[in-house]
């Protein structure tokens, strides 16, 4: 469920409640969009499948560890458990939270894609984005703010999905 709904200058926004991660996150929503359509991103992003949710967690492991060996180890400090190549996967879910799903006008209604925007404890600066298509982790990485329609190639060494 969608709530506190209001325009702002991107289209719209509102707050759901993720049950996976347990925390209140934003919803932003082009501007062109039916809203059974965003509840059906939103549906589905609220059931991922256990599977998908691991292999997040493993992508995001491997994109921390290649954050942590290029800049020395906890760069900012901020780290909430110590990952080395022997953390489960599913532990960093303590590392990272989801704080936005956005929602952009479909190429094709039949097909459901979103884009979420994470915080991560590892890199502080910039934000992490994955992109979920049909229920599957399709990109994992830095945020680009890219649409999550576009062609992700498979050997795109920073969409770390590719390496799990």
């Amino acid at each position: 469920m969608i709530t506190d709904i209001f325009d702002n200058s991107y289209g719209f926004e509102g707050k759901i409640y993720s049950e996976i991660f347990k925390t209140d996150m934003a919803v932003m929503i082009d501007r062109k969009i039916c809203l059974d359509y965003v509840m059906q991103c939103v549906d589905e992003f609220n059931s991922l499948d256990s599977e998908v949710v691991g292999t997040i967690c493993s992508a995001a492991k491997a994109y921390c560890l290649e954050f942590l060996e290029e800049t020395g180890g906890d760069f900012y400090g901020k780290m909430k458990i110590s990952v080395t190549p022997e953390t489960a996967p599913l532990e960093m879910l303590k590392c990272f939270k989801p704080t936005v799903l956005i929602v952009k006008k479909p190429e094709d209604e039949e097909s459901i894609c979103y884009q979420l925007e994470c915080r991560t404890d590892w890199e502080i600066e910039h934000s992490m984005e994955i992109v979920i298509f049909n229920g599957n982790a399709v990109y994992l990485g830095v945020f680009g703010g890219h649409s999550p329609w576009r062609e992700f190639n498979p050997d795109d060494k920073f969409n770390y999905i590719n390496k799990v």
